[in-house]
């Protein structure tokens, strides 16, 4: 069974870059790596064609609470049929429990997660791009905590609803402090991203902040 890496964050905030980077680091023969190709494979937690495939039940069929209380059975099919001992997961839901109380995106010590951290301002701007909204309509998206992703009722959408909240992510109490982001990664990325991921061995993962902090977290 792989160690479940969510290489976590809200929408626009810098996740592809960072899977750009780590398919670089972690693939030096390929770099730099083609964008449209990466050989780091992670697929994101909302994608209703792996839930579909994994679990055998056309999402198209269920309500989204069903919905919900089937995807940590969708994460655990995906995990069991994972060929490589790390298993790295893109995510923009937040940290949430169902009810009755499963966390819909696991819990240590199988699961832990890297959080991306972007100025909101940043996040803001990038947001009227993809949503095709005005920056007002994007700085009232950030501040909702009701938004949600993937909820049009004109078309099937290719992923699940996502719950992107930015506060959800849990922190451990004992967090490992890995200072700053931009000058640990401009100075060596090659000491900073393995220290994040060293999850599959027991240890915490991290958040990786765009103001710059490196914290240790696991979920």
């Amino acid at each position: 069974m792989p160690r479940t890496v969510w290489l976590a964050s809200y929408p626009k905030s810098g996740n592809t870059w960072f899977r750009i980077f780590l398919a670089n680091l972690l693939h030096p023969e390929q770099a730099p790596v083609d964008l449209n190709q990466l050989p780091e494979r992670t697929p994101i937690a909302s994608s209703r064609g792996h839930f579909d495939d994994l679990l055998g039940v056309p999402s198209a069929l269920l309500t989204q609470a069903e919905i919900d209380r089937l995807r940590p059975a969708a994460d655990a099919e995906l995990a069991r049929a994972w060929d490589e001992p790390l298993l790295l997961r893109k995510a923009h839901d937040a940290y949430t429990r169902l009810p009755d109380g499963t966390p819909l995106m696991g819990q240590g010590p199988d699961f832990s997660a890297i959080y991306i951290l972007r100025d909101p301002w940043d996040v803001a701007v990038s947001m009227t791009n993809h949503f095709n909204c005005d920056l007002d309509q994007a700085v009232a998206n950030l501040t909702n905590p009701e938004f949600a992703v993937a909820v049009t009722r004109r078309k099937l959408n290719g992923q699940l609803r996502q719950h992107p909240a930015q506060a959800q992510w849990p922190v451990a109490p004992a967090a490992r402090h890995l200072g700053d982001a931009r000058q640990r990664l401009a100075a060596g990325p090659h000491a900073v991203v393995p220290a994040a991921l060293r999850d599959h061995e027991g240890r915490p993962a991290a958040r990786v902040s765009a103001g710059g902090a490196l914290h240790g977290t696991t979920t």
